[in-house]
């Protein structure tokens, strides 16, 4: 057989339960500029007229888990000091959240009995494939030999669930299920920007000033994959568009 190249940490398919949605917003603030010399019309030359400076920011907590009523979702702030009161914002939030999804795992790693509906229950019976490597499934009465006729791994079906929330998530080979779980000090709250190419300017000279570990991800010179900020990781919501937002619109259904 050819060597095959597969995809083994199912760790990182976890969906996080808690995510942070944010957005800046700018001015146009007239700079002194300095006369350009142009005499010499064969040369090219940048005169800059306006600085964009960031003047607010709206940061939102989505959370499939309870957060409790002493964390707000919603943080609003508007003034010349928005990139600032945006880091420590996040700095503030960082311990709180991860507490909640550390508590969360806790409460849930071990629960004796995995709530299902009938429909889950039948698609559990009935499932064949492993939800999570995509494997065969083994299918009760099989024999060694034939497991190993149908090249299908040796390992126990069993139900595998959310640790954060405890929902059941599909049919999986018990080695997959162990594998799957995220270690607590892998945990991440993603800050989800629209165009955080953009966003990233006006706050990334605040992060620089903090005593967290800042980790990029460059795809070139200028622009970035993640930016990890301590326990947040700050992605960039066109990266999973397949179109731009304006193609995306025009195709939605008039209703």
């Amino acid at each position: 057989e050819q060597p095959q190249i597969k995809f083994a940490k199912h760790s990182a398919i976890n969906r996080l339960p808690i995510c942070i949605y944010a957005d800046f917003e700018t001015i146009n603030k007239k700079v002194a500029t300095i006369p350009s010399s142009r005499n010499d019309e064969n040369k090219s030359y940048t005169e800059i007229l306006t600085d964009q400076v960031p003047v607010s920011y709206r940061l939102h907590i989505f959370s499939d888990i309870p957060l409790g009523s002493n964390i707000a979702l919603d943080y609003t702030y508007t003034g010349y000091d928005c990139a600032e009161k945006f880091v420590q914002t996040l700095i503030d939030l960082e311990e709180i959240l991860i507490d909640v999804m550390i508590s969360a795992s806790r409460e849930n790693e071990h629960i004796s009995k995995v709530q299902m509906t009938n429909a889950q229950k039948t698609e559990y019976t009935t499932a064949t494939t492993c939800h999570i490597c995509l494997l065969p499934l083994p299918v009760k009465g099989m024999s060694r030999g034939d497991l190993q006729e149908n090249k299908i791994p040796r390992f126990a079906k069993v139900r595998d669930h959310s640790h954060f929330t405890g929902e059941y998530r599909g049919a999986a080979h018990n080695i997959c299920n162990l594998q799957a779980r995220l270690p607590e000090r892998s945990y991440k709250i993603p800050v989800i920007f629209h165009n955080a190419n953009y966003d990233l300017h006006c706050f990334i000279r605040e992060m620089a000033k903090t005593d967290r570990e800042i980790s990029i991800l460059p795809s070139n010179s200028e622009n970035f994959k993640t930016v990890d900020f301590g326990k947040f990781k700050i992605l960039d919501s066109r990266a999973f568009l397949q179109n731009s937002l304006t193609n995306l619109i025009d195709n939605l259904d008039e209703k």
